[in-house]
This record gives C-alpha cells, structure tokens and sequence, in this order.
C-alpha cells in the first residue's frame, strides 16, 4: 500500500511533507529480503511522532501506521537525516560519523540492522566489481595457501589468482609484545569511538572493563578507525603505505555462541592482521553467493542470510551444498582475503584484529609494475 493510501498519514498530508517517507518506504521495498528472525521495526520520526510507521518484516514487509503497536526494535531517525542516508546509500553505514551520532536504537538489534542493510546500494563501481566477479571462474581449493616469507610477488599473485593466503608472523608490531593489560594500562583514556546507543565516547578503559565483564558474553569493538596514536605501531609491510587504507579495529572476547563478524564479503582486497589472540575463519569463494543466501541489498560489502555458527538448514538448504575452506591465525599472522570472497570470523581467545583494504585498481597497477599477470 502506498503511503499516500493510510488514512491516517493521507489526513497529515497537507501539513507534512510526506516524500521523505515515501522514499524510505520505497527504498525499503525495493530490495526486500526477510530478516534472519521475524520481527516488527518502529521507525520513529524525532519531532514528528505522529509520522511514525512500523514495518513488519517476514517472508514479506508489511508497513503500517497503527498506533500503540507491538513491536520488538525501535529506530529513531529524523526526517533531515532519513533524507541524508537515502542520498548517501553507496556509502552509509550506521557505525561512521555522522550516522553514529544521530541515530538511536533499542530492543531486537537484528531487526535494526537489517533495516539498515536494506537502505544501501551499491556505486557503479562495485556494481562493475560485483558483476566481473560472477563472470570470474575460481580454481576449487581444499585449504587456504600459507606463506612463511613477505614476498610482495607472492601476494600480488595470490590476489591477481584470486587465491587467500596466509602470511605467517609477517606482522612486526609492538603491540604483539605489549599485550592487552599493559595496553589497557598506557591508552586507558584513548577514545576510540562514539556508542550510538548510550550516544557517550568510549575509551579504550571502556571496552576493557567490558571484556573483562564475566556477565557480558559478547563483546567486539568492530570496524572502529585506528585512532592516529596507533596507526604508526599496526603498519603492513610488503606494499608501501599509499597502498592501503586506513586501519580498522576489531577488538573483543571470546565468544561461547556462535560467530562475532557475520558472513559477508568486501568489494576490496582486505588484509587481517592478528595481534592479539586466535581467530578461526570460514571462507567461501565468490561463485558461492547462491549458496550463501547473499543479500541483494549492499553498499560497500554483501551479507549473507546464513549464519554458518548455526546454520538452518531448512530455511537456508543450499547451504549444504557449500564449500568453506577454514583457517586460524595467531598473534602477528595476516590474512589476505581477495575480493569477493566471502567471510565470517569466531574468537577463539579474546582477540585484537586489525584490517586494511586494497582496491582494485591498485592491485592493477602493482601488478603492472611487478610484471604479475593480472586475473591469469
């Protein structure tokens, strides 16, 4: 039903502006896909509570206007910034600046986040990646290829392959040798993020206390910037420093229920570099994303609707068609994950992780002064 047809919202009309709405209901529509768990999402409008609308998401989205609804999550945007992430759908994600800061959320946080999943869209870049990587056929491998020695030509052979590789101690930081209590200890006060449900900074004594909470199961700072303090102690070799992007931290305890970085896949090369703890991951190549149930909603990086921590299989049955390649990384280890391949990560210990990105194009170009032949 459009939204011009609710009664009460059609009264409302002339006096709101009702294309912000309907824009995130069409937006919403468009790429529909059902959440992991069944739910009821209120989308609540700051300033204009009598604009708000619940979106009950199952097998299909129903989206209403009732008032003193059940619902299980709730989501409180304005209509200034609805407006802003609809037009900024290649690139938004709720966990950057400025979304962290305006948005508020509370109750079942799946339904939140695949709410979210369903505003973005790709550029027409990654959808040029995305395509190229469904033409690409990929050699099938029984295990993921390790490497003792920081050979550049080896890895840009193994991306140009399309092949992950494992580079054995080849991260020299001293973070390795601080460890995590004389870290907690000397960077107690560095903030390294604004939490969006509390809407107050967190510091790096914040999410200690956290881990170390016996209450709290499952804690992971994922995917924060590394603050500039640190970017100088997690430098990669092998490639110069333009080579990559920024740093991202990923920082957590160990998990007894299931997997802490969800299944999905970079449109860029990606670098893990363990420092502290194990990680043990899956891997999917990208002529799998039928099997893996991948979302049709996307930006910058896909989600899958399985969850091979505890996969259903009656919803999700090609996935047991599915062939993972499994590997565990220890302090100082980096994992080169190629384009497209798709991924999800269990904490074995409590665990500090930092990721840099690769594109493409500056895959190309190395390759073009190494001599690597590219996509071989």
């Amino acid at each position: 039903m459009p939204i011009a047809d609710y009664p009460k919202l059609n009264c409302l009309k002339a006096g709101a502006d009702m294309t912000t709405l309907e824009n995130i209901v069409a937006q919403v529509q468009a790429l529909y896909y059902p959440p992991p768990r069944n739910g009821t999402l209120k989308l609540c409008i700051a300033a204009h509570p009598e604009l708000d609308l619940y979106f009950v998401m199952t097998d299909v989205l129903t989206v209403h206007d009732g008032i003193d609804c059940v619902y299980d999550a709730e989501l409180r945007l304005s209509l200034s910034m609805i407006d802003y992430i609809l037009a900024n759908a290649a690139t938004f994600d709720p966990r950057d600046t400025p979304y962290v800061k305006a948005i508020r959320a509370s109750g079942e946080m799946s339904l939140v986040h695949h709410f979210t999943q369903l505003l973005k869209r790709p550029t027409p870049e990654v959808r040029a990646i995305h395509e190229g990587l469904a033409r690409r056929t990929y050699a099938v491998c029984s295990k993921v290829d390790e490497a003792d020695d920081v050979d550049p030509d080896v890895v840009l052979s193994a991306m140009a392959d399309s092949r992950p590789l494992v580079l054995r101690g080849a991260l020299k930081s001293p973070l390795i040798a601080l460890g995590e209590e004389a870290f907690v200890e000397r960077y107690r006060d560095l903030i390294l993020r604004q939490n969006g449900a509390i809407g107050k900074p967190e510091t790096v004594g914040d999410i200690a206390a956290k881990i170390r909470d016996a209450s709290v199961d499952r804690v992971y700072l994922n995917g924060v910037e590394v603050p500039s303090v640190l970017a100088p102690l997690v430098r990669f070799p092998m490639f110069e420093e333009s080579a990559y992007s920024i740093g991202l931290m990923w920082w957590g305890k160990k998990t007894s229920n299931g997997v802490i970085t969800k299944l999905h896949r970079d449109f860029q090369i990606s670098f893990l570099a363990q420092i502290w703890g194990e990680k043990k991951l899956q891997l999917f190549s990208p002529d799998q994303s039928d099997e893996l149930y991948a979302a049709p909603a996307f930006n910058m990086y896909q989600l899958c609707g399985i969850d091979p921590g505890a996969p259903d299989f009656l919803r999700y049955p090609r996935f047991n068609t599915a062939r993972p390649l499994e590997v565990i990384i220890g302090p100082g280890d980096i994992l080169m994950i190629p384009t497209g391949w798709f991924h999800c990560v269990w904490a074995l210990t409590d665990v500090f992780s930092v990721n840099r990105f690769m594109e493409e194009a500056t895959l190309k170009d190395l390759c073009v002064d190494s001599a690597v032949a590219l996509y071989r």
